[in-house]
């Protein structure tokens, strides 16, 4: 029996694909709309109940909520052939920032972002420069050296993998700089923590916790969220880690509170609109490529 294509291996091709790309990057943004119509009402890839099912765990059952997720969907993917294709060099649109004043806050300390994935890694990189300006920061994810983002990245941003990774990114945060990540996608073979996401259970990066759970560290809360026009970052207050007392110890016991925490975080920001949680149908099934429930 053929094995079933998925949406995901589909958008990929869109958007990395020489000729798909290409193709892509001419499309008018209004016509995703209908394109999201069909996906939503034919569902060729047999994923839209796993969608359904997942906003409404989220609690955001309504009629559109489907065809608005694909509809997102399908931007990422446009978007993503439009940086690859260069059309997004020069004017990448629209960007804004509510809440500058809890970035300001976080001046002078470690601090490390919590944002749900919910934008292409190239958008994400072209918002992160435009907000962080002038600050020291570092990028950790897979595939992070291939984005775009408007032009690449130096080297000393990007933290690249193992240990290396590690270095970086701790001489980062040792500056008072910014870690930018996603917390709410661990690839398999990766160390893990139990936490829960909207009731279910969610592994978090043991690596990612073990670096906030520091005295002094600041966990700022982001999302990045499409419009029409563009893409504005929505900051919420940041929170300060403060532990009793110093030690490896000390930081281990920590890390069931710090999940637990930023787990919090996360779905107080996917709620502010659930449809565009690129990882929304991870809910309700296991990604082969993301690190077991546990």
């Amino acid at each position: 029996m053929t094995k079933r294509r998925s949406l995901q291996e589909a958008l990929n091709e869109i958007a990395f694909d020489p000729l798909l790309r290409t193709l892509a990057a001419g499309l008018p943004f209004e016509r995703l709309g209908a394109l999201a119509d069909y996906l939503a009402g034919a569902d060729p890839y047999g994923e839209a109940d796993f969608v359904r099912r997942a906003l409404s765990r989220v609690g955001a059952a309504d009629g559109a909520g489907v065809a608005r997720f694909f509809e997102h969907q399908l931007w990422c993917a446009w978007r993503e052939a439009r940086w690859r294709s260069g059309a997004l060099a020069a004017e990448p649109g629209r960007f804004r920032v509510t809440g500058r004043e809890w970035l300001d806050e976080t001046a002078g300390a470690p601090t490390i972002i919590v944002a749900p994935m919910t934008v292409t890694l190239s958008d994400a990189v072209m918002c992160i420069r435009r907000l962080l300006r002038e600050r020291p920061f570092s990028i950790y994810g897979e595939g992070i050296e291939a984005i775009d983002g408007g032009g690449g990245l130096p080297e000393e941003r990007v933290a690249g993998g193992g240990l290396k990774a590690v270095r970086a990114i701790r001489a980062t945060l040792d500056r008072n700089g910014v870690l930018c990540t996603y917390p709410d996608f661990v690839y398999q073979g990766h160390p893990t923590h139990p936490a829960s996401l909207f009731g279910a259970p969610r592994p978090i990066s043991s690596g990612f916790l073990s670096l906030g759970a520091a005295s002094g560290t600041m966990l700022l809360p982001c999302v990045l969220l499409r419009e029409r026009e563009g893409i504005a970052a929505h900051l919420e207050e940041p929170i300060r880690i403060e532990l009793d007392g110093r030690g490896p110890e000390i930081r281990r016991a920590a890390l069931p509170a710090i999940a637990e925490l930023v787990a919090g975080l996360l779905e107080s920001l996917i709620r502010r609109a659930p449809e565009q949680w690129l990882l929304l149908p991870t809910l309700t099934f296991e990604s082969p490529q993301m690190a077991a429930r546990g």
